[in-house]
């Protein structure tokens, strides 16, 4: 396995708030992609190079409301299992932005915590 990486970067600053492993950057893209046509919500993710994203930070924090939102809102454990581990990684992205979620829910404020202790774990410069 190479030790690429994805770049991703603040669209307000160009500051770095996460850069994981080439494979992990590039699964994170694709499934905001794939949620981003199910919710038809843009995500604010925009590829300036194959591993390079420029966060549009205003515009991924309403697709992270959004998404989170439908979430809590879904009765489809098996959704709910597939979206958690990359919503609590949107959350903890918009969390290094210094963004805001609109949180509908207590179940929804309970990522703020899970989002928080994940960030020790997201390398950045």
């Amino acid at each position: 396995m190479s030790n690429m990486s994805y770049v991703f970067v603040s669209g307000d600053n160009q500051l770095i708030i996460w850069s994981p492993a080439l494979q992990t950057g590039a699964l994170f893209v694709a499934v905001c992609d794939v949620v981003s046509r199910s919710l038809a919500a843009e995500h604010g993710l925009v590829a300036e190079a194959s591993d390079y994203i420029t966060i549009h930070g205003d515009v991924f924090a309403k697709f992270v409301s959004t998404w989170l939102n439908g979430y809590t809102a879904s009765d489809n454990t098996i959704l709910q299992m597939e979206w958690r581990p990359f919503l609590l990684l949107s959350v903890a992205l918009l969390q290094r932005l210094d963004k805001q979620v609109v949180l509908d829910s207590n179940a929804a404020r309970s990522f703020i915590a899970d989002a928080e202790a994940l960030l020790r774990n997201m390398p950045h410069a």
